[in-house]
C-alpha cells in the first residue's frame, strides 16, 4: 500500500524496507519454491525488498540454487 504524506509531499513507499531472512540447512528441495514465492509476493516492492539466505553448513545444492536469485548470502 502506497501512502503519501501530503504535508511533506513525499511518497512513504520509497522509505519502506522489507528484509526476509531465510535460515537454511540442506534445503535444496524447498529453497527454490521459497525464493520464487518471495520474488512473486515482493514484485511491487522490488527496490525496497532484500532477501538474506543464511547457509548453515549446507552440504547439498542449496547454495548453488540460491545463487541464481538476487539474495544476500551469509555462511555459517
Amino acid at each position: 500500500m502506497a501512502e503519501t504524506n501530503e504535508s511533506l509531499g513525499s511518497d512513504l513507499q520509497k522509505d519502506v524496507k522489507f528484509s526476509v531472512i531465510i535460515p537454511t540447512h540442506n534445503e535444496e528441495k524447498y529453497i527454490r519454491k521459497c525464493l520464487d514465492s518471495i520474488t512473486k509476493v515482493s514484485e511491487a516492492y522490488k527496490k525496497q525488498t532484500e532477501v538474506i539466505v543464511v547457509l548453515n553448513r549446507c552440504t547439498d545444492k542449496t547454495e548453488e540454487i540460491e545463487k541464481s536469485y538476487k539474495c544476500i548470502t551469509l555462511k555459517n
